[in-house]
């Protein structure tokens, strides 16, 4: 009964870990569009630079 209720917390732990995971990935992937756009913002191009845009893409996909 004590393994089962350890593995629950083994499991409980290792799903929270993937959340933060993804919660950290998202972060950063927004951080970069802001970034990217205030790049853009200082260039003064209102053009979107297509390299950019397409490792944007990849990122999201």
């Amino acid at each position: 009964n004590d393994i089962v209720h350890d593995i629950q917390i083994l499991i409980m732990k290792h799903i929270a870990i993937v959340i933060a995971g993804f919660n950290i990935e998202f972060e950063y992937k927004i951080t970069m569009n802001r970034i990217d756009n205030q790049m853009d913002k200082c260039l003064n191009t209102g053009k979107p630079n297509p390299a950019k845009s397409k490792t944007n893409a990849t990122m999201l996909s």
